[in-house]
């Protein structure tokens, strides 16, 4: 009986812990969904100009998926953080979502990987690892759901509002961990083919044609500060999955999916802004650089990638007379 009075203050000062981390882990959803907010107001103008007024492709479509669903997700994420109604029916769309969501941002990051190396077996590849991350992440968010997640009303807690989902089993920090390899190998995979060819097009490209050498600079520069935001992110969410207490397991994961889409965003209209006119002649085409590729990989050596109105091939600016030069 002696030791009565030590449990009941342990088990209050466990229940204050996990109700600061909860709290904290709503707050992190709230801030996402400002960053994204945020960003889509500071870069609206230069959407209009460069997206809106872009003819139709698949880039474009892309580009809007990415922009604007994830604001629609992180509101179903705010409803079910702050609601008390049945959170098992609410907390699995969004999720999936969510990850349907991060798997647009890999896809367009594979088609740009592609229209620069121009490797129909590296393309395999990538798109095999893509399809892998997710749905390792869908069958992992499924699993958890069904078998593991307990969703608890916060009303029975004081000061929370809202359903609070808790896993605990010894199996779900093993999973959270797992939950990202699949996706990391993909990211570092898609950032060293990126770096190895730009770096690789620097001597033959050469910095005599500015435009040229601008555009390979900021594609370089935006791949490189995706991939590090990404990773440094990610290794914040895996340090959070094996070291920290169960209830701060979902801290990052909001900031993490606001990030990959800001970031993504803002590499594709830089992009476009590169290839706006005024760094070229007038017949200069937003939509369309040529690229040069091994006979017999495409129906013609020289083929226009119109993956590139958005996510552009590298090569040759045909746009520019006299300056054609193979990548």
């Amino acid at each position: 009986m002696a030791s009565s009075p030590v449990a009941a203050e342990a088990a209050l000062h466990q229940l204050e812990e996990t109700l600061t981390n909860l709290k904290a882990t709503k707050y992190t959803y709230v801030a996402a969904m400002a960053v994204l907010v945020f960003d889509i107001v500071l870069t609206f103008d230069q959407e209009v100009v460069r997206v809106w007024n872009a003819r139709r492709s698949l880039g474009k479509y892309l580009f809007l998926v990415n922009r604007y669903v994830p604001p629609v997700l992180f509101s179903f994420d705010l409803y079910y953080q702050l609601s008390p109604n049945p959170c098992k029916h609410a907390f699995f769309p969004p999720n999936i979502l969510g990850i349907l969501s991060l798997g647009t941002v890999e896809f367009i990051l594979v088609l740009r990987t592609h229209a620069l190396c121009q490797n129909n077996f590296l393309l395999a590849l990538l798109v095999f690892l893509c399809i892998g991350a997710v749905t390792t992440m869908i069958a992992t968010t499924g699993y958890m759901l069904e078998n593991l997640i307990v969703f608890t009303p916060a009303t029975t807690l004081p000061t929370m509002v809202g359903c609070l989902p808790e896993c605990a089993a010894p199996l779900c920090r093993r999973l959270l961990t797992a939950f990202w390899i699949p996706f990391f190998v993909c990211e570092t995979l898609i950032f060293s083919l990126t770096a190895w060819k730009l770096l690789g097009s620097i001597g033959e490209l050469g910095f005599n044609n500015k435009y040229r050498s601008k555009l390979v600079v900021v594609v370089f520069r935006d791949g490189f500060i995706f991939y590090i935001v990404i990773m440094a992110i990610s290794v914040a969410n895996l340090l959070i999955w094996i070291l920290a207490p169960i209830s701060m397991a979902y801290l990052a994961t909001s900031l993490m999916r606001s990030l990959q889409v800001t970031v993504c965003s803002r590499l594709l209209l830089n992009i476009r802004g590169i290839l706006e006119p005024k760094y070229g002649t007038k017949n200069f085409s937003l939509s369309t650089l040529r690229a040069r590729v091994p006979p017999g990989t495409l129906a013609n050596d020289e083929s226009v990638m119109d993956i590139a109105q958005d996510t552009f091939a590298l090569g040759t600016l045909s746009s520019y007379p006299g300056t054609e030069r193979k990548l």
